[in-house]
């Protein structure tokens, strides 16, 4: 019998790690043998496109503890996605066919173990999933540890030395982690062309603002004037950094989550 996903009967590996690295030998293989034929693009139905999205968002309930699962389970949406539209040939539609099947399969098994409550509302989950990664961001910038971020993984650093940001004067970890972490947060919140929910497209503007701060260090908008004074580069990064962390936390207070404060 399978157990559930909340209250001490947490299991985790919902997601079958057989079927990832089945994935991955066949991804393997259509590059190696089909990069040349192009010629028959199926894409994954919406209504699973819509699963997987969900399941991402059930997953992402659990906390530290899934974090297998959800790795598992977007490296195998990424690699069946990325065969089943490119299945040419006498049996391509058949190879399509049963990788949709099967996303579809696991989707449905995260969603029947691991959502809370399907009846609810889309836009709310949505909002409690960007908000959810809002905390977690706020987290690691508070105690300087991406360990806990969902969506990345320090260990995937090519050049695993932590130097300081030289705009914000932070560890590269720390400002890597948590601008991988709210682009992840957008990726898996707007998934189709249709106008977002008001709330759930206040945190996503406000998100691409924060990635754009710390990719570009464009603060517009956000509590903070380039001082007169001359500052050393350090201290003008330090108080940089502070009006990121206090932008992220004027998000999270008006995000319309209740216990988000």
């Amino acid at each position: 019998m399978e157990r559930g996903c909340f209250g001490l009967g947490l299991q985790m590996n919902i997601v079958n790690h057989s079927l990832r690295m089945a994935f991955r030998r066949v991804m393997s293989a259509f590059q190696s043998t089909r990069q040349k034929h192009r010629d028959a693009m199926r894409p994954i139905p919406d209504q699973i496109v819509e699963k997987y999205h969900r399941a991402m968002w059930a997953l992402d309930v659990l906390g530290p503890g899934a974090k297998d699962d959800r790795d598992a389970m977007r490296e195998m949406w990424q690699n069946a996605t990325s065969v089943a539209a490119n299945a040419s040939g006498p049996d391509g539609a058949a190879i399509a066919a049963d990788i949709i099947k099967v996303l579809n399969e696991q989707c449905e098994k995260i969603l029947r173990q691991c959502e809370k409550d399907p009846h609810r509302p889309e836009w709310e989950k949505q909002r409690d999933f960007l908000v959810g990664s809002l905390r977690r961001v706020r987290r690691a910038c508070v105690l300087n540890d991406t360990d806990h971020l969902h969506f990345y993984r320090k260990a995937n650093e090519v050049f695993n030395v932590d130097l300081q940001h030289p705009q914000f004067q932070v560890g590269y970890f720390l400002w890597q982690g948590i601008r991988e972490e709210l682009k992840s947060a957008v990726t898996f919140t707007v998934f189709r062309d249709r106008p977002l929910h008001l709330r759930v497209d206040y945190l996503v503007t406000q998100i691409r603002a924060i990635i754009r701060a710390l990719e570009h260090n464009d603060l517009t908008g956000f509590d903070y004037t380039k001082s007169a004074l001359h500052l050393s580069k350090e201290q003008e990064g330090r108080i940089m950094w502070e009006a990121v962390r206090a932008q992220i936390a004027k998000v999270i207070a008006n995000s319309g989550v209740a216990e988000a404060a």
